[in-house]
């Protein structure tokens, strides 16, 4: 679960570079035709939107990075852990596809690109994306995105549900203010549940700083989200008989 604050924050700055994409043309138009551009009443407006982003690409330039290992080096070891596991033990009926996308920062662009070019071989896959796994409950999140909210695929959520019983544990739903692989993958017509750990229903204050550093990892939590992931497999496979 990301911070709350900065959460917000995000949205924010983002319905604004989405304005200013629109209202800068618009301004620019205006002043090309001379008409009414000289005395638009919003060019302060856009300036200040303009100098915001401005400093935020220069702050995201010059200051130090995320070590990145809740988000998102924990889901990448757990993929790994996965691959090790099912190599020497495969499910029966069920074929497992790991892939680890790249730029979802940025736009997700590594799962986009995957789905442009396997749409056909994957139209019947369920997918099952990783975010922030490290420390927390287990929590399937129901519905993600910035502007436009986009719900998860409603039986994998059950499916899910239902595993995470036989861990002892029950699981929580919750929402995301940001998007991820999850919302590409529900979008585009696929079916796909995205899998968490909230830590206790508090946001991840380590969430995009320089303190996401691996110490902040819990072992237990990894490994109960990994008997999860494989009874959630097991529940697929056996309703692919």
């Amino acid at each position: 679960m990301q911070s709350r604050f900065f959460s917000s924050i995000f949205t924010v700055f983002s319905i604004l570079g989405y304005t200013s994409l629109v209202a800068v043309p618009i301004y620019l138009a205006g002043r090309v035709l001379s008409l009414w551009g000289n005395y638009l009443p919003f060019t302060p407006v856009i300036v200040i939107i303009q100098g915001i982003l401005s400093a935020l690409i220069l702050q995201a330039d010059f200051t130090r990075y995320s070590p990145g290992a809740n988000d998102n080096a924990a889901a990448v070891g757990m993929v790994l852990a996965c691959a090790r596991y099912y190599k020497n033990q495969p499910l029966k009926n069920t074929e497992i596809i790991l892939l680890a996308s790249g730029c979802e920062e940025v736009g997700c662009y590594g799962i986009r690109r995957y789905l442009d070019q396997y749409r056909a071989e994957v139209k019947e896959a369920r997918f099952i994306d990783y975010e922030l796994i490290g420390r927390g409950l287990p929590t399937v999140t129901v519905r993600e995105g910035l502007l436009f909210k986009q719900k998860c695929d409603e039986e994998l959520a059950e499916i899910a549900n239902d595993a995470c019983r036989q861990t002892g544990i029950p699981m929580r739903r919750n929402e995301s203010q940001v998007y991820g692989e999850g919302y590409v993958i529900n979008k585009q017509g696929f079916a796909g549940i995205t899998l968490t750990a909230d830590p206790e229903g508090k946001p991840d204050v380590y969430w995009h700083t320089p303190r996401d550093t691996m110490d902040k990892l819990d072992k237990a939590t990894l490994e109960m989200m990994f008997n999860w992931t494989k009874n959630i497999l097991e529940e697929i496979d056996r309703g692919a008989v």
